[in-house]
């Protein structure tokens, strides 16, 4: 078992109704840190950072069905001026989502982190990877799913049930735990007899989530209930047993919540699928497969249970690719461990959609079933090798015994696959040798047991170690041998899906690549004149240890890549990626192929892509740390930056093949371009030398630029050639983040500082002409007031003058009529006459008065005409006011944000002293045996009884090796009469010989001596042996 890993914070509970997740896919973490680092960043009081680079953390929804428009919005670190999303789909596409023009704005500006994504309708379900891109490159992939059921995105609040939303199936909700408590709940119907799938997806679209699904009744009453594991995301399956209403809960295992915990939930009678077998085939053939789930187009009953719940079977034929070694892995989540196998995912379709995908992994041998019965060893299944038995640890506490036979020093490979397969388990294998003794009695004894997969990588961040057991063994004698398979989880555990392969094979040598970048919290960016590494790390299969030739592919103009040599006894390689100082912004796919000569004959493996999903803190090489999520994706994706320049740039090597010998000490030189003012101090740390030397980390002070670093070989160092290189942790640079976005931000404050100026002046002059127009408006209606009183009073003098005309009128009548009554009376004529003219006074007075109100009427509706236009005028003076301080509001909260933004863009813009990580060019090494080749002693000698003969050898010296070499035979035993004295080739000289003398009575015949050759270089001995057949002739005495 492995004990030192850890999983992604993934906390399982002991759930009665629980059922572990449809993916099963887990994740392995680890990562890389020096002791010696870590003092160096806690005591120098700078900031502990990676140059920035972009990171994507989540994106919301995580996914969308085919034909559909999705509107997402992205999360992650460095995402400055990110603009662009990348799928790995091309019928995938996504453009920045626009905001409506402001009233300063030149037209619609894009929101930031924020996107329209478009699928086409002809893109299949599954997986596929997304990254966004911004000033520090592109970033991390992260899940993007595409679905093959509609879709809904979740409505808050629904944090009760009571807020329950209503939801039909079949359907996927695109969900989010947006804080520490909160809940989602959906409300459903469902009728008499149908059986649901619900999988609530998190953890496969690299969730923080860990999510726990609950499923009430109406009444409260709880009817299942799943947790994600280390293994895979909740899924329930359930059958109604009578027409109710269900209520479904979703929340976060440990209450925590916000932009990264996204899930996609999916209800409905949709095909399910927990296990498949057998779980391997032949490649190159097409066979078929049980699958065993729920929901299956013409499923029938398998007769077992998983949880309670009765499983269904289909039988299916599945293609294993000839090719499938490098078959590229798409559309599926896969964990570290799971990087070596050959795997074809496969989905069942069905009229309600497709099921969660099962993987069918290549076999290394004919497959044969695991038979009944042989949980003992009295019942051990015997087998004819080589085979692969596809075997199940079930029913609970199954124990498998195998037994087969081999030849005293045959090679068999005892590997079993099945954690390997996304399973949660931890098997072990215990290996016997039967004997028979003389009573013919059989007796046992265990030559070994093995437990977890060794000689795996855990650095970077990329956790490949397994719980599966392998061994090459070596049979120690012509017998029979049992194998034992047992598995921890399956004694406390009654599982169906826990399926396993054990492959029983001779050697067939192989190989497989997986390729990380180094630096795993962000984006693979080159910065002009700058470097940047790819962790290559091998999977030796049986015992291959060939050197392994790494070369990429893909890369941008002005970015190259020397090759790197996965030497015989590593498993790991760095590829140092370099960018030209005048390299143009680009991105480019990259693509590692390794190559190496196995059986003679030379393979070509196309390394997988891995990625580390959590934010990694400032590490170095060799030291473990701690763990991190980590799983395969579809490509490694570089950048070159378009403005950014690397500031220290280390050579290492000289670009030539470096050789010695076990023993030999290598100075090597290195020089250093530092760019800018930088003249701070560097420590290097040699990485990936081969085992067993010696090779010191050593600090390159400010006013250096140059000088040599030595690496020791040992006489333990294996031979071969290998590829290292130097991590130069940059300290204390001064580094000024996004200088050009304090710019541009300082530029937006200068135009806001005028925009609010003009608004100001704008807003006062409309003020101001808001009062002028009251002003006017008084005016006007004071002109009005004084017309209309004018108009009045002339209106009176009218009615008084009409008055007057009436009663003169009527008093001109009486006069007159009283004066034709009395025609001679003089006074009643003269009264006549007098009434006469005071009634034309009068008309004359009313002609007056109406000529003076005319006349006051026209000023009066000239006044009015007057007060409506200014009335008017305010009317328009006063919005065009609340419209300018409308707008002045605006220009001072927007200037308000742009002092704001300016000042934090300059604080962020602000030099600051940082550590950070930059690898050399890589070295390449060469490692033989030995300071020295030797010609001599002759293979064959001969000698005669009483004689002597002398046996010269010569050497040649390398590598500077000038000590004395010691050449002492050995005489095998019986053999007497023979005198060989020890030779030493002295201090810098070649030649030697060794005498052998034959005393008369020396045993005759053919011996095979042993020349052993002593040396001492750099005070390593060193020691190898060359056998001389030497003949003793017999002398016969003279007769």
């Amino acid at each position: 078992m492995i004990t030192d890993r850890r999983h992604s914070g993934h906390t399982p509970r002991d759930l009665t109704r629980q059922e572990k997740g449809d993916d099963m896919a887990t994740s392995r973490f680890a990562s890389f840190v020096f002791g010696a680092a870590a003092v160096l960043l806690s005591s120098t009081g700078v900031a502990v950072a990676q140059l920035p680079a972009a990171r994507l953390d989540g994106i919301f929804p995580a996914g969308g069905s085919p034909g559909a428009t999705v509107e997402t919005t992205i999360t992650g670190a460095n995402l400055d001026d990110a603009d662009r999303l990348h799928f790995s789909h091309p019928g995938i596409t996504a453009e920045r989502k626009l905001a409506d023009p402001g009233p300063f704005d030149e037209g619609p500006q894009p929101v930031p982190n924020e996107f329209v994504v478009t699928i086409k309708q002809d893109v299949p379900p599954g997986h596929y990877t997304v990254r966004t891109q911004g000033k520090y490159g592109i970033s991390n992939p992260r899940t993007f799913e595409v679905s093959a059921i509609a879709e809904s995105r979740e409505e808050e609040p629904n944090n009760t049930e009571g807020e329950a939303t209503p939801i039909n199936g079949p359907l996927l909700i695109n969900g989010q735990i947006n804080g520490a408590a909160d809940v989602d709940c959906y409300r459903f119907d469902v009728t008499a007899g149908e059986k649901l799938q619900i999988t609530c997806h998190a953890q496969k679209l690299d969730s923080l989530l860990d999510a726990v699904v609950t499923v009430t009744d109406t009444g409260g009453r709880v009817l299942a209930e799943a947790q994600a594991g280390p293994h895979g995301d909740a899924a329930l399956h359930l059958a109604a047993e009578s027409d109710s209403q269900w209520v479904i809960r979703v929340t976060d295992s440990l209450y925590r919540g916000g932009p990264q915990y996204v899930y996609r939930l999916t209800i409905g009678a949709l095909p399910h699928v927990d296990f498949v077998f057998p779980p391997s085939a032949v490649v190159g053939s097409s066979s078929e497969f049980t699958l065993f789930g729920s929901n299956l187009p013409g499923g029938q009953p398998a007769g077992i249970e998983l949880n309670g719940r009765p499983l269904e079977t289909l039988a299916v034929q599945i293609a294993m690719p000839g090719d499938v070694a490098n078959h590229p892995l798409t559309g599926i989540r896969l964990s570290p461990e799971q990087a070596e196998l050959d795997l074809v995912p496969y989905r069942v379709t069905a009229p309600t959609g497709f099921s969660n995908p099962v993987l069918i992994s290549a076999a290394t041998a004919p497959v044969i079933l695991e038979q009944d019965g042989n949980d003992s060893p009295e019942n051990a299944q015997a087998v004819e090798l080589p085979c692969e038995v596809a075997g199940r640890f079930w029913p609970r506490g199954d124990r498998d015994w195998f037994e087969f036979t081999a030849a005293a020093g045959e090679v068999v490979n005892l590997e079993l696959f099945s954690q390997r397969l996304g399973l949660p388990t931890d098997p072990a294998l215990v290996i016997q040798q039967v004997t028979v003794n003389d009573d013919g009695e059989e007796q046992t004894s265990i030559l070994q047991r093995v437990d977890d997969l060794q000689g795996r990588d855990s650095g970077y961040g990329f956790d490949t170690r397994s719980e599966d057991p392998a061994i090459r063994f070596t049979a120690p004698a012509d017998a029979t041998y049992r194998v034992l398979l047992l598995e921890g989880h399956s004694a406390l555990h009654d599982d169906p899906r826990l399926v396993y392969r054990f492959s029983m094979r001779p050697d067939q040598p192989d190989f497989r690549l997986v390729a990380v970048p180094a630096d795993a919290s962000g984006a693979l960016l080159l910065r002009k004149g700058g470097r940047d590494s790819i962790r290559v790390v091998a999977f030796r299969r049986d015992g291959f240890d060939a050197p392994i030739t790494v070369t990429a592919t893909g890369l941008p103009e002005g970015v190259t890549a020397s090759e790197v040599v996965i030497g015989p006894a590593s498993t790991a390689a760095t590829l140092i990626l370099t960018a030209a100082e005048n390299a143009a912004p680009a991105i480019g796919q990259v693509q590692i192929v390794g190559k190496a000569v196995v059986n003679d004959q030379e393979v070509t493996r196309t390394a997988r892509a891995g990625t580390v999903l959590a934010p990694v803190p400032l590490m170095a090489p060799n030291q473990q740390g701690v763990s991190f999520p980590a799983r395969l994706t579809e490509s490694i994706t570089l950048a070159v930056s378009a403005g950014e320049t690397a500031p220290v740039l280390i050579t290492a090597g000289e670009d030539k093949l470096w050789e010695t010998s076990r023993g030999g000490i290598l100075k090597i030189p290195y020089s250093v371009v530092r760019r800018g003012d930088y003249k701070g101090n560097i420590t290097a740390f040699p990485v990936d030398v081969p085992p067993n030397v010696q090779a010191q980390q050593f600090a390159i002070n400010g006013n250096t630029n140059s000088g040599e670093f030595e690496i020791r070989m040992t006489a333990n160092t294996p031979p071969g050639t290998y590829t290292f290189y130097l991590a130069g942790q940059v300290q204390g640079l001064p580094y000024r983040r996004n200088p050009e976005a304090a710019e541009a931000a300082a530029e937006r404050k200068t135009r806001f500082e005028k925009i609010l100026a003009e608004t100001t002046e704008k807003s006062k002059a409309a003020a101001d002409a808001a009062t002028k127009a009251k002003q006017t408006l008084d005016t006007a209606n004071a002109e009005l007031k004084k017309a209309g009183d004018a108009r009045t009073a002339a209106m009176k003098v009218v009615t008084d003058a009409e008055t007057a005309l009436n009663n003169a009128t009527a008093a001109t009548e009486a006069a007159n009529k009283a004066a034709a009554a009395s025609p001679d009376d003089a006074n009643r004529k003269k009264a006549a006459a007098d009434a006469a003219a005071a009634q034309t006074e009068a008309e004359k007075a009313l002609k007056t008065a109406q000529d003076a109100l005319a006349a006051a009427e026209k000023v009066f509706e000239s006044a009015t005409a007057a007060a409506k236009t200014a009335g008017e005028t305010k009317t328009k003076a006063d919005m065009e006011a609340a419209d300018a301080a409308a707008l002045l509001q605006e220009a001072q909260r927007l200037k308000q944000q742009a002092d704001q933004q300016a000042q934090q863009a300059a604080n962020a813009a602000n030099p600051r002293n940082i550590n950070y990580w930059t690898p050399s060019t890589s070295v390449n090494v060469k490692i033989v045996e030995f300071p020295i080749s030797m010609d001599g002693p002759a293979e064959t000698a001969a000698v005669k009884q009483g004689e002597m003969v002398e046996l010269p050898v010569k050497i040649t010296r390398m590598y500077a090796f000038e000590a004395p070499v010691t050449l002492q035979t050995q005489l095998p035993g019986g053999v007497g009469g023979i005198s060989i004295p020890n030779v030493q080739i002295p201090q810098g000289q070649t030649d030697g010989k060794l005498v052998v003398s034959a005393n008369a009575n020396a045993t005759p015949g053919e011996h095979d001596l042993n020349v052993r050759v002593q040396m001492n270089f750099n005070g390593q001995n060193l020691t190898f042996d060359r056998p001389v057949k030497l003949t003793v002739e017999e002398v016969k005495p003279e007769q």
